[in-house]
């Protein structure tokens, strides 16, 4: 309790500040050492600026002098302190002042509640947005590199059938007109054949004409005579 007076019978007594516990009566002996009772007796605090030592003799010395002060004290840049200039600005204000100032202190807070809302929203959804195109740029990537496997693997899988099918093309030729030459043409064919598989293979399965033409280091021209041989022959069927 800080108190605005003193009490009867210790009004003589210098001592201010009083802490106060029940005990017994019987023993002396304090009951209940958690609870406690603070008095504070204003009036006694008499101490000069001078003579301030504790941080609760300096908030004693602002609370007792506070109407006199038009401003805190420049010795008194403390963030507690300046909480207590700020109530004490608002305790002192007229009915329609402090209608004003709680109607201003409410929009701030409303708009400041409604900045703190958008935000957050703001961030989940930059969050969500994140998250998609980092799964999309994802799957591409997976693609474009699923792609490239699979090209590789396929342009082995055709050589080797290529040459497989050159040999033996060349084998069957040969005997007319000679192992060497024929051997020389099948392997040509054959690898001809396997490369307009693959290509057929990769067209039939999404790939673009420009995407075929990285891909296979082949010119744009001969792989649309493979594509349109392909869709040819299918029409024929």
């Amino acid at each position: 309790g800080i108190l605005n007076f003193m009490f009867h019978d210790n009004k003589t007594d210098g001592e201010y500040f009083h802490t106060v516990k029940l005990v017994d009566i019987s023993t002396g002996a304090v009951f209940y050492d958690k609870s406690t009772l603070i008095y504070i007796e204003m009036p006694k605090f008499n101490k000069q600026e001078s003579e301030l030592t504790s941080r609760l003799d300096h908030w004693l010395y602002r609370l007792k002098h506070l109407e006199e002060m038009d401003a805190p004290p420049a010795e008194m840049d403390d963030p507690i302190f300046n909480r207590l200039f700020e109530a004490a600005e608002i305790a002192k204000l007229s009915k329609s002042e402090l209608k004003a100032y709680q109607s201003s202190l409410k929009a701030y807070r409303d708009n400041y509640s409604t900045m703190k809302t958008a935000v957050e929203e703001g961030h989940k959804k930059g969050l969500a947005e994140g998250l998609e195109k980092g799964r999309e740029e994802g799957r591409e990537e997976g693609l474009a590199k699923g792609l490239k496997k699979g090209l590789t693997k396929g342009l082995k899988k055709g050589r080797e059938e290529g040459l497989e099918k050159g040999e033996a093309i060349g084998m069957k030729k040969g005997l007319t007109k000679g192992e060497a030459k024929g051997l020389k043409k099948g392997r040509e064919e054959g690898l001809a054949e396997g490369e307009a598989k693959m290509i057929r293979t990769l067209y039939n399965n999404g790939m673009s004409i420009e995407q075929i033409e990285i891909f296979c280091s082949l010119s744009r021209e001969k792989i649309l005579e493979i594509v349109n041989y392909t869709k040819k022959h299918e029409k024929e069927k």
